[in-house]
């Protein structure tokens, strides 16, 4: 009797090749995307720090041109975060998509591998089908042949 192949089984391999790639691809844009909020709230805290910096040297008289740097700087930064939230959500919004395309793949990875385990299923049933008729016949040529040497013997 021949053993069990699933057709599709090469497909079934690149779906879950393609998933596992999928599912490495989406772990590194989490990574990515954790880092880049990491890095926004530095950007606040530093913006936070100007700030309490530029209020403390306000109570002294200051030159024109520190005037000018704390507020450069204070809008570099405000910069800085608008640009760093931008980049957040598309992250975010590539992550999303990301998470969609997963469950897509994994959905039809999962039938593939139902449809696997209902043709294996199949193959087992008409295995011992045929296991059953097989033993039958034997069954039936033993009582035969005991049948016939109890004649004889008679």
């Amino acid at each position: 009797m021949r053993t069990f192949r699933f057709s599709l089984e090469k497909v079934l391999q690149f779906k879950t090749q393609q998933e596992n790639e999928l599912s490495s691809q989406l772990a590194q844009l989490q990574r990515e995307l954790l880092n880049q909020r990491r890095r926004l709230s530095q950007i606040m805290e530093e913006q936070q720090t100007t700030l309490t910096q530029w209020e403390h040297a306000q109570q002294d008289t200051l030159s024109l041109k520190v005037v000018s740097l704390y507020q450069g700087h204070l809008e570099y930064l405000r910069r800085r975060c608008h640009f760093q939230r931008e980049h957040i959500a598309v992250l975010d919004r590539e992550l999303e998509e990301h998470r969609r395309l997963l469950i897509r793949m994994s959905k039809e990875r999962r039938i593939l591998e139902r449809l696997k385990e209902r043709q294996l299923a199949e193959y087992r049933s008409e295995l011992m089908s045929k296991e059953q008729g097989f033993l039958d016949e034997v069954g039936n040529n033993l009582y035969l042949r005991n049948r016939s040497k109890e004649s004889l013997s008679m």
